[in-house]
């Protein structure tokens, strides 16, 4: 959300963002970091207890220092924008602020989204955003897509929405609206997704599709050491990322072993984001726990980007016309490769059994 936040501050709005992460000071932005939602994002990826750390994500929101003297504040709003990915407890925020709600979703439409918004999404053709199915399913698999939405809606319905409700009970103890209206009255959703990566679906005009949002038209300059690396190659670069969700030292040590042997045998140099010393790192890979992607991206000398499949990874490929090869591991990572395979723009391997 970062490159909207501050075109809405460059255009004079008045933006006080909440999120996790470090921030330089910028013109009519105000920043309340909360860096334990990283510690909490990473123990996610340990246990994968949702159930337990979806409620812990929110409770470190509310209980932040500077959250609290925001809701102590008096002050008012007149629009609060809330990721609507499993979070319905911080819809209250807008209701406290006296504003109007907004939502935004970073890998596209999800049918709890749909069915906040009033959306007809037919699961028949529509798939499940952690489905390993296009909207191309045989009768098996849109069996097995209504198995597993009955599943999720049950889940829903008994588990997460009455730990949210709780929470909402707790911190918005004199909301004029129950956490239930609050998830109704969403006016508008910005859907990271696209109709060109996607497929043909219904929406309504209240749901805008703005996948791309998050790159820079201008790409920054890029690092001296990471230029030189690049541009001294005479065949050409390859970048390579697991993104955030799934790191590159969370990979076994026999896909490691694999990775480094194929790397080593390429004229090709390699950027790998790699967050730890890497044993045996053949003299054409440059290893950094941390990239400029859009920015490495758009230097005509990578030729390849081979990633985990996430949404606003293959949009960046497609916007910088690099071919992709995706090495799905989570969530909508699998669908998201497959849309690639399909519309032929990428590749995709199985992480788990590289040869």
């Amino acid at each position: 959300m970062k490159t909207y936040l501050k075109t809405l501050a460059s255009r004079g709005h008045q933006v006080t963002v909440i999120n996790a992460f470090a921030n330089t000071p910028t013109p009519n932005i105000r920043f309340i970091e909360i860096p334990k939602l990283i510690e909490c994002h990473e123990e996610m990826k340990v246990n994968f207890s949702w159930d337990k750390i979806l409620p812990k994500l929110v409770v470190i929101t509310l209980e932040d220092d500077g959250v609290q003297e925001l809701l102590k504040s008096g002050e008012t709003f007149d629009l609060v924008l809330v990721e609507m990915e499993l979070v319905e407890t911080l819809y209250g925020l807008a209701q406290h602020f006296n504003a109007s709600l907004a939502g935004f979703l970073s890998f596209g439409t999800h049918y709890t989204v749909d069915e906040a918004m009033g959306n007809v999404s037919p699961i028949s053709y529509n798939p499940l955003v952690t489905s390993s199915c296009t909207d191309r399913m045989s009768f098996t698999q849109r069996l097995a897509n209504h198995y597993e939405y009955l599943v999720e809606k049950a889940h829903r319905h008994f588990i997460h929405l009455p730990a949210m409700q709780k929470l909402y009970d707790k911190y918005f103890p004199e909301a004029k609206q129950t956490m239930s209206e609050a998830i109704n009255s969403i006016s508008l959703v910005l859907l990271g997704d696209h109709f060109s990566l996607s497929h043909s679906r219904p929406y309504l005009p209240n749901m805008i599709e703005v996948g791309g949002m998050h790159i820079s038209h201008q790409p920054e300059p890029l690092p001296d050491d990471i230029r030189q690396f690049i541009e001294d190659s005479p065949d050409g670069v390859i970048y390579f990322s697991m993104g955030s969700n799934m790191k590159s030292t969370d990979l076994s040590q026999e896909t490691l072993d694999v990775l480094v042997k194929t790397f080593a045998s390429l004229k090709q140099r390699v950027l790998w984001k790699f967050e730890d010393q890497l044993p045996g790192k053949p003299d054409n890979v440059l290893i950094k726990n941390w990239y400029p992607q859009s920015d490495i991206l758009a230097h005509p000398n990578v030729k390849l980007f081979i990633s985990h499949g996430g949404q606003l990874s293959i949009t960046e490929s497609v916007y910088f016309g690099k071919p992709f090869l995706g090495l799905p591991c989570f969530f909508d990572q699998f669908r998201n490769v497959l849309r690639a395979q399909k519309l032929g723009f990428g590749l995709g391997l199985n992480v788990k059994n590289l040869k």
